[in-house]
């Protein structure tokens, strides 16, 4: 290191130098050096920054946007077509939050598909940036741009209440799936979940269509279905007395581990002794429910970032899976099906159903006197 300041030296100094006397020809080098390089210090930066960088967009240029519909849908899980009605629906709002500080800015498409990529593989900033040619920190803003783009635009319309459902006046069924996150650092044991990782909790109301009409995310992995629900903008919504979210007299499907309300049902606690109208209650109750389970993995299927942990702080997880979502909605209303039923994976992180004790007595004679009724109907 020595041998290199002394060198920088040489190359800078004059001759006048050589008059230096030798008592301080070392103290004299050390700070001749300094201003050398202090005189040369933005040049350096820029010199490594560019090395570090180095970067080819051959990849996305070249051969991300020649490939084929069906292999581009999967790779980025949406057709061309969608691709395209996305970058147009979104640019007005991605074209309000570009920042880009004198540096060239980074086309519509370029940023919608790098986000697509990103919650169709969930792969790290690192290797994206290889793939995009963008450096680690602008990935980061992207993404969470993209994001929040995505929810701002879409989240009213694309997620709401329809009422279809396989048992007469049901708007849909209710349950709840884990999502892997890494530990967060404060209060890391509240997000370790019964099934041994740690998740935040996705609460959702699918319908008969597999499509989410209500979401609810962020709640910490330990926390029980039945506390989720309480806590959530539907419960309140759906216990005022001047609730319009759901027509009058029609209700949604939860399991056990939910509380039975003249608004939400549950099956009969089968104790041995039920009879044949509330057996065939519970069949029809599980049958027209099953579809909650197959919504949650045809979600984590499409998009895989939801499988292993996220990585990203608890704030973009939340707004991953919130996207995720929306993205859901859109393919089944665009009619954009897996392409092959080995894609499909199976949701291993619902909720197990936990009998709780959260009812009032009042509230649930009314309820299962709304059971009993639905039940004799069917």
């Amino acid at each position: 290191m020595l041998s290199i300041i002394y060198l920088i030296f040489l190359d800078q100094t004059d001759s006048s130098f050589e008059e230096t006397s030798d008592d301080n020809i070392d103290l004299s080098i050390y700070h001749e050096c300094l201003n050398v390089i202090e005189r040369n210090n933005n040049s350096l930066r820029i010199v490594c920054r560019q090395t570090r960088r180095a970067r080819s967009a051959y990849w996305f240029n070249n051969i991300c946007n020649r490939w084929e519909n069906v292999e581009f849908r999967c790779h980025f899980r949406i057709t061309k077509t969608t691709f395209e009605w996305l970058c147009t629906e979104l640019a007005p709002l991605l074209l309000q939050r570009n920042n880009s500080r004198g540096a060239p800015r980074t086309p519509i498409k370029h940023k919608v598909s790098l986000t697509l990529w990103f919650l169709a593989t969930g792969q790290s900033y690192r290797i994206l940036g290889q793939l995009f040619a963008l450096g680690e920190s602008t990935i980061c803003y992207i993404i969470r741009s993209v994001l929040y783009a995505i929810k701002c635009h879409f989240l009213s319309s694309k997620i709401q209440f329809k009422r279809k459902a396989g048992i007469p006046y049901a708007v849909g069924a209710i349950d709840g799936s884990h999502i892997p996150i890494k530990a967060p650092k404060q209060y890391s044991m509240d997000y370790y979940n019964r099934k041994g990782f740690y998740s935040i909790v996705l609460q959702a109301v699918i319908d008969s269509y597999g499509k989410f009409i209500d979401i609810f995310v962020g709640y910490p992995g330990f926390t029980y279905d039945s506390r989720v629900f309480h806590n959530s903008p539907l419960y309140h919504m759906l216990n005022s007395s001047s609730s319009s979210v759901i027509p009058t007299n029609a209700y949604i499907l939860g399991n056990a581990g939910y509380p039975c309300y003249n608004w939400i049902l549950t099956p009969y606690r089968d104790n041995g002794r039920l009879t044949q109208i509330q057996t065939y209650y519970n069949i029809k109750h599980s049958q027209t429910r099953v579809g909650v389970e197959q919504a949650f993995g045809k979600l984590k299927s499409r998009f895989r970032c939801l499988i292993n942990p996220l990585t990203t702080s608890l704030a973009t997880a939340i707004l991953i899976v919130t996207a995720t979502c929306i993205l859901h909605n859109i393919c089944e209303e665009r009619q954009e099906d897996m392409l092959d039923d080995s894609e499909y994976l199976d949701d291993q992180n619902h909720f197990q159903t936990l009998l709780g004790n959260d009812n009032t007595r009042g509230v649930a004679n009314s309820a299962n006197s709304v059971r009993d009724n639905l039940a004799n109907y069917l």
